[in-house]
């Protein structure tokens, strides 16, 4: 593989006084978001069902305070 290029600008961050940054993706992907970020729901489903059976069964009768409005 050493002779195919793997590794070449690979820093190892030992060997330095100082930290280095070693990128490992590809400039195909850099830059793409792959995680929502935190609370977003947007490509979530909503099963009503479900969450009403969570409800009574879990949460003491009381509805969730995450409920979506929007969906009912």
């Amino acid at each position: 593989m050493k002779d195919l290029g793997y590794g070449v600008e690979y820093a190892y961050n030992p060997a330095y006084a100082h930290p280095v940054m070693n990128n490992y993706l590809p400039t195909q992907i850099a830059g793409s978001k792959f995680l929502s970020e935190a609370g977003d729901t947007s490509e979530k489903i909503w099963d009503e069902e479900k969450l009403m059976k969570w409800e009574s069964q879990v949460n003491g009768g009381r509805p969730w305070s995450g409920r979506d409005k929007t969906a009912l």
